[in-house]
């Protein structure tokens, strides 16, 4: 059965895109480093107020905590503060 998740506050959840390896040196450097990560906003908390659920946005590599609640999705729970950008308006999809 699928957990549902209504994160609290002013926190979102993040359905992570898988990220690009093009080798294994680069994966290691990559798992060690500060970057950032892409993902689509799949819920919202109730003081959420910069970005809507379905927009695509940036978060950094750091931010949040990661949720196994489905192996072929990774997912992010995070402070809405610690996302970076917005990718796509939530309208556009």
């Amino acid at each position: 059965m699928p957990i549902t998740l209504e994160p609290l506050g002013a926190n979102v959840l993040v359905a992570l895109e898988p990220e690009p390896q093009s080798s294994k040196l680069i994966a290691v450097v990559k798992q060690y480093s500060d970057t950032v990560r892409s993902g689509r906003v799949t819920a919202v908390g109730p003081e959420v107020t910069r970005v809507e659920r379905g927009a695509r946005v940036w978060c950094s590599t750091l931010a949040g905590t990661e949720l196994n609640l489905d192996p072929a999705t990774p997912t992010l729970l995070l402070p809405e503060t610690s996302i970076m950008a917005i990718l796509d308006p939530a309208d556009a999809h």
